[in-house]
């Protein structure tokens, strides 16, 4: 990207230009190298446009573009309501944030005298007619973001290549790319057994967590906490992978705006992917719907929303604890 320098005058300070420099990876599983790529870049975009001394403040991150809590985000605009900042430079917008918060920044600069260059989207908020640019192309990284990553997953599910968390009684071999590596751990069988054969019999979920507590056994590889309870419990019983069946969708996230963060929610039925997989059953479908079917209509009493009532805590966002409440 290259502008004509009739529209740059001097740094503010009249000697030093004051240069924020954005760059941000999406997870820590990320190539490192990707940051130090992103300021290379931006670093010879801004000597190729001025000349002088810089005084460079890189703000870098590991994290989503849709996170309007990050701190680096904060940063970014107390250094530029400071009024201080000469030039915000990033390789794309998506860097800075997304969504209409992208647009915002845009305008905070402009109102500050401070000029904004997304390089990769040819946005420069110093040449007239950048707020086009700037829609358009934060409007192609949200798009992006959700079409992929939704394309990417049901892909993978269906390739049995979606190697999610496994609940306990499954052995995931170091390095496994598909469910067809994961096998049954048989120390875990005689205790699957007996749990269902005492659920059918009267026993309730918070027995059976008194049992397998007493017992020591592990609450599998997945889970952050070493104590079964009763949720644990019937997560477990209600997982229809112990019936040879993997399931996907089930839950799908929600962002909540205001962030960018997104929480769990129940998805629409239709939306329910399947994939068969019966070297991981531990019972006969038959006999797991038997049991989970009485369970259901033993427990119909204590569910929320019965009757037709709306559940209580529907729309109620747990936040991260309740990450610590899966079986995985």
């Amino acid at each position: 990207m290259r502008v004509s320098n009739h529209n740059l005058r001097g740094p503010k300070d009249g000697r030093t230009w004051f240069v924020v420099l954005v760059v941000r990876i999406s997870t820590i599983h990320q190539y490192k190298r990707s940051l130090d790529d992103q300021i290379a870049k931006c670093k010879q975009f801004v000597e190729s446009e001025y000349s002088g001394t810089f005084n460079y403040q890189i703000l870098q991150s590991r994290g989503s573009g849709e996170h309007l809590d990050r701190k680096e985000l904060e940063q970014l605009m107390d250094f530029i309501e400071s009024g201080s900042v000469d030039l915000v430079v990033a390789e794309d917008l998506g860097r800075i944030c997304r969504r209409n918060r992208a647009m915002d920044l845009c305008e905070l600069c402009q109102d500050q005298d401070t000029r904004l260059v997304a390089i990769n989207d040819r946005v420069d908020t110093t040449e007239e007619g950048w707020e086009d640019s700037a829609a358009m192309a934060t409007w192609h990284h949200s798009r992006s973001n959700r079409d992929t990553s939704k394309r990417s997953l049901n892909n993978r599910f269906d390739q049995g290549q979606l190697m999610e968390g496994l609940p306990f009684g499954y052995i995931r071999p170091k390095g496994a790319t598909s469910d067809i590596q994961v096998t049954k751990d048989p120390e875990a069988e005689p205790i699957l057994t007996q749990m269902f054969r005492s659920l059918e019999n009267g026993a309730n979920y918070s027995e059976i967590a008194d049992w397998l507590n007493g017992q020591n056994v592990p609450t599998g590889p997945y889970c952050r906490v070493d104590k079964w309870d009763c949720n644990f419990v019937s997560r477990l019983v209600h997982d229809p992978l112990l019936k040879g069946i993997r399931i996907h969708n089930r839950m799908v996230t929600k962002r909540l705006n205001k962030t960018g963060r997104h929480h769990s929610i129940k998805a629409p039925p239709e939306m329910l992917k399947t994939r068969l997989c019966p070297h991981l059953a531990f019972f006969e479908p038959a006999y797991y719907d038997h049991v989970v079917r009485e369970l259901d209509e033993r427990n119909a009493k204590y569910r929320r929303g019965k009757n037709g009532n709306v559940d209580s805590r529907t729309g109620v966002y747990d936040g991260p604890q309740k990450l610590d409440q899966e079986i995985r």
